[in-house]
């Protein structure tokens, strides 16, 4: 099994005297100084599968809200069905993909903020290693 999860990282908030003056710091005097960017409240994500199938979990950890969790399939463009779906993940919700059967995964991914890798909080141990059920072991085996 295949796939990754992720939630983006708190960053440390600057302080401002006005709304304006908060623009101004953030995108205008240090556009690239995304460490006083809010971004795990800003970026939202956007996936299309054009081939394979995978598996969705998607776990809303936005403040104020309660926690809510979603589970899917959605099928590559190459399987046409009612699965064909893009995804727009908003920020604050945490988001985990594996492949589902032994097909390659083709996506296509964007975010609404440049990609900044120390930034993502991804979760990768427990999903990328995690063992195949029991049952499916004795399957295998047999």
């Amino acid at each position: 099994m295949v796939g990754s999860a992720h939630v983006c990282r708190q960053r440390q908030r600057i302080s401002c005297a006005s709304a304006e003056h908060s623009v101004r710091c953030l995108f205008m005097r240090g556009p690239q100084n995304y460490s006083l960017r809010r971004y795990d409240d800003e970026q939202w994500d956007v996936m299309f599968f054009l081939q394979g199938r995978v598996e969705m979990i998607l776990c809303d950890v936005r403040a104020g809200f309660s926690k809510r969790i979603m589970r899917f399939f959605i099928d590559g463009d190459n399987h046409h069905s009612n699965n064909n779906v893009g995804v727009v993940v908003p920020p604050g919700v945490a988001h985990a993909i594996r492949v589902e059967g032994s097909e390659d995964v083709i996506m296509v991914y964007g975010t609404s903020t440049i990609f900044t890798p120390e930034f993502e909080g991804r979760i990768a141990s427990e999903i990328e290693t995690t063992a195949l059920p029991e049952s499916w072991e004795k399957f295998l085996s047999l």
